[in-house]
């Protein structure tokens, strides 16, 4: 979809958004587990957002964990964005624990 030199930064990008280049990068079959996964994320804005009973951050995991065969430039940055940001609820996740 992308090449390096074009990738945006996805900082700024909701997980919905994320979603979408997913879905356009990856043609993934509605069988392979990381599909329900792009489905639960295309309506979440943040990580902080649920899908019906499973919280965010276990529709992102999921999605990493069963990722793992997506592989192009974009995937790449697509991953280390999403991972950035599990990475970051964590540490907010672990300051409010502590307190």
């Amino acid at each position: 979809m992308f090449t390096r030199k074009e990738l945006p930064d996805f900082n700024s990008y909701s997980i919905a958004q994320i979603a979408d280049i997913i879905a356009s990068d990856w043609i993934i079959e509605s069988e392979h587990p990381a599909y329900q996964y792009v489905e639960a994320m295309k309506t979440m804005h943040s990580i902080n957002d649920d899908y019906y009973l499973d919280s965010g951050i276990h529709i992102i995991a999921g999605f990493l964990e069963f990722s793992r065969a997506w592989n192009s430039p974009t995937a790449f940055h697509v991953k280390t964005e999403l991972k950035r940001r599990v990475d970051l609820y964590n540490k907010e996740l672990s300051k409010k624990t502590n307190k």
